[in-house]
This record gives C-alpha cells, structure tokens and sequence, in this order.
C-alpha cells in the first residue's frame, strides 16, 4: 500500500508536498514545491522568501524593499508618513542581520514600557515576525545580535478618532470648538491681567 505520510489522499511519490496536506497541489511559482512547504522560494528575488512574505503580509511577487537592519511595514507597504500602523492591524517587521549573526533576539515594547513580544531567531535570511500593536503612542522594536549589537527602531501609532455615527461627528465638532472657544476666552483673560 502506497504511503501518505500527510494524509490528503495523494502518495508521497506524486504529492509536491508529502508532509504538510496539499490537496489541491497549488504551486504558484511552479518550482515543482507545494505552496503548503514551499519555505525556500523567493519568486521576486528580493531577499525574502515567500513564506516570509506571507509571514508579514507583503506581495511575494512583488519585490519588497528591505535594507539592513529593521524593517517594518503595514499593508503590504514599508512604514512611512503616508502609511502608518494602526492599532489592531499587523505591522511586518524584517530584520536583515550581518552573515556572521546565528540568531537575533527581538523584543517589541508597547508605549507603557512592557513586553509585547519576544523571541530569538535564527537567520536563514532576513528573522521576520509580526505583531499587532494594541494602543496608540510610541512602540520599540530591538534587534540584539548578540555580538554587542543591538538595533533599535520606534514606531509611532497615531491615535485616530473615528466618529462612528452622524452624532458622534458632531459631539467631535462641537467638543473641539467648545475646547478652542476656552483657549481663546482664557487666553484673552491672561491678556488682560498684564495689562492691569
């Protein structure tokens, strides 16, 4: 009896992924190495591999920019003005060691000062990981090399308010207003007593 060591119904000698179930024997970059175990392909030769790109929600076949040391993205794009993280959305992160690195110890700091995650990795190319930033205001990613090394990047969530209702736009506007008429009516009073 053939063996199917994984179990999806296909033999080991015609499944393109014998350890990890593939029904369907999706392949996307037809290297001949199911998508399930493909952890070895970089179909846009950026220096990712697929699986790592999965891993931080970027475009396997689109190459992402990636320089040494940390770096970070959210929505498929590096971290800029333009794209920032939100509370609760994955931030990617990607950490390009010197060759003679054999493991990276990560750490991600929330605003508070606490750990929010912590791991050691072992390069085989670039460590990736995620996280989910849970609070808006300053987080910091380390990167210690363990050779005296160590690399730091803060990462700055905004605090957005979103108005989830007609009532709520107009409770923002009125407390903004109510805020700025204070400042000016206090303002106007500290004029005068300098006058007197």
């Amino acid at each position: 009896m053939p063996l199917d060591a994984d179990g999806d119904g296909d033999t080991d000698i015609d499944d393109n992924c014998p350890l990890d179930s593939n029904p369907g024997h999706e392949d996307a970059n037809n290297n001949g190495i199911g998508n399930a175990c493909d952890n070895i392909s970089d179909s846009d030769s950026d220096g990712l591999k697929d699986s790592q790109e999965d891993d931080i929600a970027t475009d396997p076949d689109t190459p992402t920019p990636l320089g040494p040391g940390i770096n970070t993205y959210t929505n498929g794009e590096p971290l800029s003005s333009s794209n920032q993280a939100s509370v609760g959305e994955s931030v990617g992160v990607a950490i390009s060691p010197p060759d003679d690195v054999d493991a990276v110890g990560v750490t991600v700091t929330d605003p508070n000062g606490e750990l929010a995650f912590e791991d050691t990795l072992i390069p085989e190319s670039p460590v990736v990981f995620s996280f989910k930033p849970n609070s808006p205001g300053e987080w910091t990613i380390a990167a210690d090399y363990f050779n005296g090394t160590v690399l730091t990047e803060s990462l700055t969530v905004p605090f957005f308010v979103v108005p989830e209702s007609p009532i709520g736009v107009i409770a923002l506007v009125v407390s903004s207003l109510a805020t700025l008429l204070w400042f000016i009516r206090r303002r106007n009073v500290s004029g005068r007593s300098k006058l007197s």
